[in-house]
C-alpha cells in the first residue's frame, strides 16, 4: 500500500466532519468487519459518520461485534423549503429557537403566504468524504446508492480494496493486491493512523474478516504476510474463538449448498483419483459464481485428504466449456504442470485447456495422470 496515499487518506479523514462508508451489495463478513472497525474509529474521533449504501441485512442477529454497522444511518441531507414566487413573495426570513425546537418564520411582502404555496424536498447529501470498501467500480453504479453520478465526482473518495479488478476510481486509492482481505488493508491503514483505537473487539473483527477470506487459513493464497497480520491481531488480544465462530457463521446457505453439490457429484476411483463435478445448473440453482470455486476446491481437499489427485471439473457458463482444477502433492503437481499447460496457485493447478464435455475432460486428464503416476 502506497505510503503517500495513506498520508493523504489520513489528512482527508482528519479534516472530514461528515464521512460516509459505502459497501457493495450483499457484503461479506470481511467487508462488514472492516466497516464496523472504521465506524468505531470515526466515532472515537467525534466524526458524524454515516452509511451511504442501504443497511445490510443482519445475517448476524444480536451479534455483539457488529452493532454499529447494522444500526448505522445514512448521511444527512439538506432540507429545502420552496415557495411559489408567482403567487407570493417573501420580505424577510428569520428563525427563533423555542423550548421544543426551531421555528422558521417567513414574512410576506404583501400577499399572504398560504400553505399550498410551499413545497418541501431533500437537498444534497452532507458528505465531505466517502470511504468505499471492496467495490471494483463505484462510479458506474451510482443508481445502486440513491445518488446521481455527480455525487461521486464531487465527493473525495477513499477507495479501499485488495482486488486486482479495482478500477482505481478514488481520489485516494488504498489498494494492496498482495492481501487476501479488506480487513488486512484496513488493519494496515489504521495501524498507520490511529493504532491506539484498535481495541480487542476491533482486532477480533479484523481477524474474523481474514479468516473469512482465507477460508480459515486453508486457502492456497494464504501468505506469510497474512499470517503475520493475524499474529499481530492476536497480540492485540483478538479472540480467535470468536473470530473463527464469526467466519464459520458467515457462510451463506447458498454457498453451503454449492459445496454440497460438488461433494455429491464426486467419485473416488480405485486408482486414487478423485473427480468432482459442478454443472451449469449448480451455478444457476445456488446463485453462486466462479469467485466461489477456490473455497469450494479447498473444502473438497479437506473432505478427501487421502487421494493421489483431486480434480474439480466445472462448466463455464459463458464459454459453454468445461474447465479443470487439479490438486496433488508438490512433485506430482509439478509433473502434471510439465505435461499440461496451466497456472499453479498454491497446492493446485488451474489447467488452461478447455474441454467440450465432462467425459472428454475426464478421459484426457485421466490418461495423462495414469502415465505420470
Amino acid at each position: 500500500m502506497n505510503s503517500a496515499e495513506v498520508a493523504k487518506a489520513i489528512e482527508l479523514l482528519e479534516k472530514s466532519e461528515h464521512p460516509a462508508l459505502v459497501l457493495p451489495p450483499n457484503p461479506s463478513l470481511d467487508v462488514l468487519a472492516s466497516a464496523e472497525v472504521l465506524l468505531n474509529v470515526l466515532e472515537q474521533l467525534d466524526k458524524k459518520a454515516g452509511l451511504l449504501s442501504p443497511a445490510p441485512s443482519p445475517d448476524f442477529p444480536e451479534e455483539k461485534y457488529l452493532r454499529k454497522i447494522f444500526s448505522a444511518l445514512p448521511p444527512p441531507r439538506e432540507f429545502i423549503i420552496s415557495i411559489d414566487s408567482d403567487n407570493t413573495s417573501v420580505g424577510q426570513l428569520r428563525y427563533e429557537k423555542t423550548e421544543s425546537g426551531l421555528e422558521v418564520i417567513l414574512s410576506p411582502k404583501s400577499t399572504p403566504i398560504k400553505e399550498n404555496y410551499l413545497s418541501f424536498r431533500e437537498g444534497k447529501v452532507l458528505c465531505d468524504c466517502l470511504v468505499a470498501l471492496g467495490i471494483d467500480d463505484l462510479i458506474n453504479s451510482a443508481e445502486n446508492y440513491g445518488v446521481t453520478p455527480d455525487f461521486f465526482t464531487e465527493t473525495p473518495i477513499v477507495n479501499i480494496d485488495f482486488s486486482g479488478k479495482n478500477k482505481n476510481y478514488g481520489e485516494i486509492n488504498l489498494l494492496d493486491s498482495n492481501r487476501l482481505s479488506i480487513s488486512e488493508v484496513v488493519y494496515d491503514f489504521i495501524s498507520s493512523w490511529r493504532p491506539e483505537i484498535l481495541d480487542r473487539d476491533s482486532a477480533t473483527l479484523l481477524l474474523a474478516g481474514i479468516l473469512d477470506q482465507g477460508d480459515t487459513f486453508h486457502s492456497p493464497a494464504v501468505s506469510a504476510d497474512i499470517l503475520l497480520s493475524s499474529s499481530e491481531l492476536l497480540r492485540l488480544e483478538a479472540s480467535y474463538v470468536d473470530a473463527l465462530r464469526l467466519a464459520q457463521k458467515s457462510k451463506p446457505l447458498s454457498l453451503l449448498q454449492f459445496y454440497s453439490r460438488a461433494i455429491i457429484r464426486t467419485k473416488n476411483g480405485s486408482d486414487g483419483f478423485v473427480w468432482s463435478f459442478l454443472t451449469e445448473e449448480d451455478f444457476e440453482k445456488t446463485g453462486r459464481g466462479e469467485d466461489d470455486l477456490e473455497k469450494t476446491f479447498s473444502n473438497l481437499s479437506r473432505t478427501f485428504p487421502s487421494r493421489k489427485i483431486l480434480v474439480l471439473l466445472w462448466q463455464n457458463r459463458e464459454e459453454k466449456t468445461v474447465r479443470a482444477w487439479v490438486s496433488a502433492g508438490p512433485e506430482l503437481l509439478a509433473a502434471i504442470a510439465e505435461k499440461e499447460e496451466g497456472t499453479i496457485q498454491g497446492s493446485y493447478l488451474k489447467i488452461a485447456a478447455r474441454f467440450y464435455s465432462f467425459r472428454e475432460a475426464e478421459e484426457k486428464l485421466g490418461t495423462l495422470f495414469r502415465e505420470i503416476v
